[in-house]
Formats: structure tokens, sequence, C-alpha cells
């Protein structure tokens, strides 16, 4: 099932301010770091690096020592800006459209927004890329960011590697010097210097592309790594370095909230999306499992909330990602709107008045294909864990690793219990010992999935013609159904195509220009071309390309196909069409001379004429 896309008009979010004369609104800085793991912090006992900014927040910080995210990127980012499941919200997946979070929601910057708060982005968003999906549509006065999942995918400016990229800045790309995390906290600072001379509170979002791959890094930060630790990985040691890079910016923030006055009447919030990746051979706090993992360590994260005038100290209790909405709400003296709906709860009594989180079972269950499976979850209550061991832990070996192994191979469910105080790592399945436990956790999980299930297939959806965007560059990353996000694959002319299903807002006449490469390059059809890296350690000096003997292109739109002769020197192919407003399903393709279809079109840009 798939919706007409709906916006919530901010005009009619009913927000209103409690005691708002007593005490002024709190300033709120939300730091959210890119696959980086419950053990990837010192203070959390890593043996390799410290990361002494990360231990003072820690120690300043009320910290909820049993906060569980989903084990993917989008899906946490979708359940921490909407209060909601990431099954129910429409994010459940990365590069299709299952990235797109439904419009129909509200979303905390929206809130926020609303209830008086000026409100910033600073790197990911990873929610949607076009209209209305971008973080400009949903709440943001100031957005500077880039697509999809990590800085130099294939939609982003194509020449993006970390360093002096271009980013978008209100939706106009802009080259900012520096390397990219360097990037998100000094204009985040420019931004909180101007706000705080204004007299109204900001909400600022710090979403960071690190540590999520390609693990590129500044050379001063990677020569500490190899003085301090000679004998780690290429990739360890570039890891690593963006680790310490982004924990002095950490600090120069903390520095700035110090100096300027601010400390008094700031919320700083700290969590990371997933479990490890990079940082699981180094140090993973005795947890089972990575990132995608329904293993502890795929979804147990940090969560930090530094608050004025609370002492630092821990939390025990099951949290979760859609807590942190309606949290936030209660600390900043928001009611919350009745357009909001949440699946999680306000933790603000736990954190000033100490009182106890509530015994409750969660589900934890995102998208792994295109078809969701009841059961692949991970159900938990207390210390119990109930769910679909599907998944390979690196260190599995033998028999074991074989029957995980097959099990994901062929993506069937099959329940194991586990105790998590007892046993930690995951390593003894109770199952056939708990029949009771079984039986109270899947009882909760049927009725669970039963109010998920008529919501799993609706997400929010592309708008073409819009004025707010207008021509609209589509790209594979946005496909229906297949995943394409690397630009290796349009180097290599990868063999796959896909459609989008999008809507028209209004009818008229449309241009579709297809292309093969990234416009910005002005590349022929036909070419190859190469991708060179500043920072040459992980992937450089460059990565070729391959050329395609691009003929004819085919365009399908509604069943309606148009074919397009291909020639020399051609920078896109051409076709236009007359649409009328509502759904419509976009393909196209490129076929060498002999009719065989090489892949699809990787992007294409669209243009409403009248």
């Amino acid at each position: 099932m798939r919706i007409r896309y709906l916006t919530v008009p901010m005009a009619l979010l009913t927000v209103s301010v409690m005691n708002a004369k007593e005490r002024p609104q709190p300033n709120v800085i939300f730091i959210l770091v890119d696959d980086m793991g419950y053990g990837d912090m010192s203070c959390h006992g890593n043996p390799v690096f410290k990361t002494k900014h990360l231990d003072r927040l820690h120690d300043e910080s009320i910290r909820f020592t049993q906060f569980h995210v989903t084990p993917m990127s989008t899906p946490s980012r979708g359940q921490l800006l909407t209060g909601c499941e990431a099954l129910r919200n429409g994010a459940s997946w990365v590069g299709t459209d299952a990235t797109h979070l439904r419009t129909d929601i509200p979303v905390l910057p929206e809130v926020m927004r609303s209830a008086g708060y000026r409100t910033a982005l600073f790197g990911k968003w990873h929610l949607g890329d076009n209209y209305p999906l971008r973080p400009q549509d949903r709440g943001f006065d100031y957005t500077l960011t880039y697509p999809q999942q990590e800085v130099g995918t294939v939609n982003d400016y194509w020449y993006n590697d970390y360093f002096d990229d271009v980013y978008i800045e209100n939706g106009v790309r802009k080259q900012f010097k520096g390397f990219c995390t360097d990037v998100w906290f000094q204009e985040a600072l420019k931004w909180i210097d101007v706000q705080r001379t204004s007299g109204q509170p900001f909400f600022c979002y710090i979403p960071t592309n690190v540590t999520h791959g390609p693990y590129f890094a500044p050379k001063e930060y990677r020569d500490k790594v190899l003085e301090q630790s000679p004998g780690l990985s290429r990739d360890h040691t570039s890891f690593v370095a963006t680790m310490l890079n982004l924990d002095d910016n950490i600090g120069r923030l903390l520095d700035y909230v110090a100096s300027h006055g601010l400390s008094e009447n700031t919320i700083i919030l700290f969590m990371t999306d997933n479990g490890v990746t990079m940082g699981y051979d180094l140090y993973n706090a005795g947890m089972r499992g990575l990132k995608t993992h329904l293993w502890e360590g795929g979804h147990r994260v940090p969560w930090f909330i530094r608050l004025p005038g609370e002492e630092g100290k821990d939390i025990s209790g099951l949290t979760q990602a859609e807590d942190v909405f309606p949290t936030l709400l209660e600390l900043c003296g928001i009611e919350v709107p009745s357009e909001c709906h949440f699946d999680g709860i306000s933790l603000a009594k736990q954190i000033t008045s100490n009182k106890p989180v509530p015994d409750r079972i969660l589900v934890n269950q995102f998208q792994r294909r295109k078809q969701i499976k009841k059961y692949d979850a991970c159900i938990m209550w207390g210390p119990w864990r109930l769910l679909n061991g599907i998944d390979t832990d690196p260190k599995d070996e033998g028999a074991r690793k074989a029957m995980y192994d097959a099990r994901k191979r062929g993506y069937q469910i099959h329940l194991e219990l586990y105790n998590v105080e007892e046993d930690p790592h995951q390593d003894n399945n109770v199952y056939e010992q708990y029949p009771e436990i079984v039986a109270k956790l899947k009882d909760y999980y049927d009725q669970w999935w039963n109010s998920i299930e008529p919501e799993l297939d609706v997400r929010g959806q592309i708008v073409i013609g819009h004025p707010s965007e207008n021509p609209t560059m589509l790209s594979a990353t946005s496909w229906k159904d297949k995943y394409f996000t690397q630009k290796s694959d349009v180097l290599q002319g990868r063999k796959v195509s896909d459609e989008w299903v999008v809507q028209v807002d209004s009818p008229g006449r449309y241009r579709f220009r297809v292309y093969r490469w990234s416009p910005e390059t002005r590349s022929p059809l036909r070419s190859a071309i190469n991708m060179y890296y500043t920072d040459t350690l992980s992937l450089g000096p460059y990565s070729e390309g391959k050329a395609l003997d691009i003929c004819r292109s085919v365009m399908n739109i509604n069943g309606d196909k148009q074919s397009c002769v291909v020639r020399d020197g051609d920078l896109y192919a051409e076709f236009e069409y007359d649409l009328p407003e509502g759904p419509a399903d976009i393909g196209a393709e490129f076929y060498d001379r002999n009719g065989a279809l090489l892949c699809g079109a990787y992007y294409v840009e669209v243009y409403k004429k009248d």
C-alpha cells in the first residue's frame, strides 16, 4: 500500500509551552554519531584509544545504560525524530525509497520550531533527498547537509571525498574548506553564536557522517594513531583517527558552551545510530554482534543527556530511540501536539526525579529485505532477549558459523532466547528452558505486529513539478526496490535497473534528462571517467571507471514508452511527457547497439516546463 503524499502544515501544529513565565526554554544541542559502537569510548572501557572529551561529557551527563536503537542508520533516525516505530514511520531501510520518512507524521524539528525555537541541521539527514522529504521541508530553518548515507554516495556531489567538499546549504550547493567533521562543528558553532544573541531558544542537530566508511581521515590525526598504536590495520588506523578528530570537535563545542554562558540553559544530547562497525575488532564492551544484527552489539548504544542543574548518573531499565522525542519535549516545557502519536514515552521524570524506568516490553525490528517477516525482531524485556537468530558474529567459527550463515541465506525465522545479565555475550540459548518467558514475549509481539502490519508499506514519496524543487534530480539511491548507493557501481556500470515511484504535483509538460554520470562531471554517456581522492590511504589514488557502449535510451512512465538514439558526445538522453497530477512510476534504461540492456539510468533530471 502506498499513500498520496501528505505534509503536516506547521500552522496547524498545536504547540504550547508550559511554565514559560517561570523559566526560559532551554537550548538543545543534539549530537548523533554514525556507526559508532557502545565500546568506542574510553569511558566505556576501550583500551585502544582515549576519548577525553567524550569521557568528560559522559561524567557530566545522565547516562541511559540500556538504551536501544535499530541496528541501521535510517530506521534509527526516523525513530528519533518521530517517536514512532521504524516499520510505522516509513523509514525502515537504506538505499531505496524505504529511506523516505512519512510526511504525515510530525518530526521533532517541526514541533520545536512551532514552539518558538530556531532550528538547524549540520551533517547527515538520510531520510529523503527530494521535496517534500528534505530537512528544509521538515522544520529546519538552516540546513548544511549532503544526500544519502555517507559523503561520496551516488547522488552526492561527484568529487566529494571528506576534504574541501561541496555540501548543500539551504538547498544550494556550496564548497566548504576543511575535513567534513570540522566543517559540521565549525559551522554549527557559527550558527549557535548568532542564535545566542537573538533571545530565541535554539535546537542544533549535529548528525555526523563519521564513523561511517569510507575511512578517510586527516593526516595529522592518522599520524597520532600510527605513533600511539602502530600495529593497527589501515582501516582501523583511519577509524581511530576519525574518532580522535570527532572527540576534539566535541571538546571545542563543550568549551564554547562553557565560555559563552550557555551551560546553565543548554541541554546536550549525545548518542549513536546503531551498534559497532569498524571498532568491532578493537573493543565491543563484551557484547555479541554489530551493525545490522539483532544481537546486543547491533543496537545497544550510548545515550547521554547533560542537563543544567543535574549531576551525572546512570539510569538502568530498558529505553529506546522512540523515547527521545517525548523526553525532550517535556524537558523543554513543550506540550505534546495532538498530531503526535508516540510509540515511546517521556523519561523526563526519570532524569529529574529519580523515578524508575517503567517495566515494559520493547520490540526492535526494521526492514532487512523487501519482504518484512513477522518475528524477524529482537523482543526485549528486562534482561531477556527473544530474537531471530540469523546473524553471524564475525568471531563465530565451525558449526555455529555454518548454522547462522545458512539461516541468513534462507532468511529463516529461528527464535532464540538469551538473558543478557547472566550471559552478556549471548552464547547460551535458553529458549527451551523458559517457555513461560517465550510465551509472554511472543504474545506481546503478536499484538505489536497486528498494530504495525497495516502500515508496513506506507512511506513518504518524492514529488516532482513542485515550485520548491524544480528541477528535481532523481538518483538510483531512491529506486523502489534495488539497493544502489555506491559510486563504485556507477564507475563500473553495474547492470541493474529499477523505477522511481513519485507523485506529480500538477499536470503539465515535463522534460526528462537521463544520465549515466552525475551531471556536474559533464561526461558523455559512452565515456569512462575516474574518481580521484584527497586521502589516498584507503581508496587512492583513484578508482577507475568503465566505458559503456550506450546506443539507445528507453524511458517508461506508467507504461508509456519512448526511445531515444544516443550518439558520441551526448551527455544525456532527453524525453518529454505530458503528465497528469497524481502517482507515476518512472523508469529509464540504457541499451547497447545489439539491443542488450546495459544498465538503468543512475540519474534523471525532471523539469516541469509549464
